[in-house]
């Protein structure tokens, strides 16, 4: 059973019956504290901490996305907070989790921390799997591939280190490896947990090998801080932008301050609701990556046009314009070849 609350989902703490002044101290659970002031009843004579979220989220410690790792973890952590006045002390014990909102259940009823079901991927994408570990809690990915044209199938055990929010990295390439099996042979996968009680959750990855004009993947961190991926399969167009500042000098006007913004807005295709939910995850995160040619590039949203009239069937697509965060334009990618060929400029035209 997991103890505990998400971060925003922790309400105001009270302390009732308090006759004079009381000295709140919030404490981890290394003994550190992290919080201490004095506060007067109010007419109610009671003592309420409001906003305790605000207070606790300093002291996660969230991932950075330069690098991709095989399985990243955001751990939760205890805290205490004590009432003391002059003749009494009282204390409040608890255990938080890390979201970015208010989630609205229990982290006992939740497995997969992420809000889809099925995705659709391709050979080359990257994918995360995020789920709440726990001691007992059993992980398995199931590969459906073709050998000799029949279908086989093979489940492989996963052992998930540390306790808290943890993002699988589960992309087809390295599932091929765990499986032991060709990523062309791949059909689909599966990863399911399993509760000591009995329950279950699962998302199943269905491999696309149609070909796709336009792949964009953006790295991020999603709701609980665990990596996740978005991939967009609709067109792209760039709109470029120059900016910097235009002055008067003595000899006439100059521009300054020159900066090229490579602006681009992806179309996300047609997606059903929990991929739209997902999306929306991302485009709050304060932390997007876009994957690109081997280069993890910081980006920022800058527009998003989520205007749309679902049908019958709910297809959804949106359009969002983003940057990257940093200066890039100036990047230089001419690298000088060290390799003397027979044929290339050092040829010796005396050679008999």
């Amino acid at each position: 059973m997991v103890g505990g609350l998400f971060l925003y989902d922790w309400t105001d703490i009270t302390f009732s019956q308090v006759v004079d002044a009381m000295v709140v101290t919030i404490e981890l659970e290394d003994e550190s504290i992290i919080f201490e002031e004095t506060f007067y009843p109010d007419e109610e004579q009671k003592v309420v901490i409001r906003d305790l979220a605000s207070i606790l989220k300093p002291y996660f410690t969230l991932p950075a996305l330069e690098k991709l790792d095989d399985e990243v973890q955001v751990s939760p952590f205890s805290f205490t907070v004590s009432g003391r006045t002059s003749s009494a002390a009282n204390f409040h014990n608890g255990r938080v989790f890390y979201s970015r909102t208010a989630v609205g259940v229990h982290p006992a009823d939740v497995l997969a921390l992420c809000h889809y079901a099925e995705v659709d991927t391709v050979p080359g994408a990257e994918e995360y799997f995020p789920v709440l570990n726990y001691s007992g809690l059993a992980m398995t990915i199931g590969v459906a591939y073709l050998v000799a044209g029949q279908a086989k199938y093979k489940v492989v055990d996963v052992s998930l280190g540390g306790e808290g929010a943890i993002s699988y990295r589960v992309s087809p390439s390295r599932i091929a490896r765990l499986a032991n099996v060709s990523l062309d042979a791949i059909l689909y996968y599966i990863v399911t947990v399993t509760t000591p009680s009995g329950l279950v959750d699962r998302v199943k990855y269905m491999i696309d090998r149609s070909r796709k004009r336009q792949v964009n993947t953006f790295l991020y961190l999603n709701g609980f801080g665990v990596p996740e991926t978005f991939t967009a399969y609709g067109a792209v167009s760039y709109e470029p932008e120059l900016e910097g500042e235009t002055v008067s000098l003595m000899d006439g006007m100059k521009r300054i301050d020159n900066e090229w913004a490579d602006v681009q807005t992806v179309f996300t295709g047609y997606m059903k609701r929990d991929k739209y939910e997902s999306l929306k995850d991302m485009l709050t995160s304060p932390d997007i990556r876009l994957l690109e040619n081997g280069r993890n590039i910081p980006v920022v949203i800058t527009e998003c046009d989520a205007a749309y009239k679902p049908m019958g069937n709910e297809r959804i697509n949106v359009s969002f314009s983003f940057r990257p965060s940093a200066y890039y334009a100036g990047r230089f990618g001419r690298v000088p070849s060290s390799e003397n060929r027979i044929f290339d400029k050092t040829f010796d035209v005396t050679f008999d």
